[in-house]
């Protein structure tokens, strides 16, 4: 069985099963290198707000994609949405992925996450690399990003490319298994953490809770449609200079 999510859903799950001494042996776990987690509320008004711009309904939706690669994976903080009659609205500086992205509309324990990677000595490792960022999950995915920093640049296609932690011999068997079928190409390298920490900060490092961020949901509750907008706007202008 695998359970995938955040690496607090996780944290979660795992304390859980602890608690009523549930057996994991067949249990594999993934987290992803995680921004935080935005407001459903602001995804509910903006795609009431999104339909009735684009002259569509509900019931039109068939695809909606947070890292559309069209442009290529480099290009691929994107927001794109699917509609039945084949109109698409795809858009990099889209309202809600820049109030993602700002950290305006994340839930408050986001700002103080109690699950992103901690340090710790690895004993089979050289002294070079002695420390890893661990968690309780199996396995962590996310972006390569600053892969053409490292001697794999040769492989990035622009097509995407994920950086994976095996935190667990589980972990560990599995992407072996992974590499030994073919059914995916592993390469494994090892990072210092300074690398990390610039390439792909939210490995370990909480985001900055934004001035702006408490109006910005105060405007989701108070307000809809155009209204929101102007709410919006009014509660963090420079998004919209």
């Amino acid at each position: 069985m695998l359970f995938s999510g955040t690496g607090c859903e996780v944290q979660g799950l795992l304390r859980y099963l602890s608690a009523i001494r549930q057996d994991t042996a067949h249990l594999v776990t993934v987290d992803i290198i995680c921004h935080g987690t935005p407001s459903p509320a602001l995804w509910q008004k903006y795609m009431e707000l999104r339909l009735s711009l684009d002259g569509q309904r509900a019931g039109d939706v068939v695809g909606v994609n947070f890292r559309d690669k069209s442009a290529g994976w480099h290009r691929s903080v994107c927001l794109s949405i699917d509609y039945r009659n084949g109109a698409r609205h795809v858009s990099q500086g889209d309202l809600f992925m820049q109030l993602f992205l700002n950290n305006l509309c994340l839930r408050g324990s986001c700002y103080h996450c109690p699950a992103r990677s901690r340090l710790v000595r690895d004993a089979d490792a050289s002294q070079e690399a002695a420390w890893q960022a661990w968690r309780p999950s199996d396995l962590t995915i996310g972006d390569f990003w600053g892969i053409d920093q490292t001697n794999l640049k040769p492989l990035d296609d622009d097509k995407g490319l994920s950086l994976v932690f095996a935190h667990t011999p589980k972990g560990r068997r599995l992407l072996q298994a992974l590499k030994s079928s073919g059914a995916a190409m592993v390469q494994e390298i090892a990072l210092r953490e300074s690398f990390l920490r610039r390439t792909n900060p939210n490995i370990f490092t909480d985001v900055a809770r934004p001035e702006e961020r408490d109006a910005v949901l105060q405007a989701v509750g108070n307000a809809s449609g155009a209204e929101l907008l102007a709410a919006l706007e009014k509660a963090v202008p420079r998004l919209f200079s």
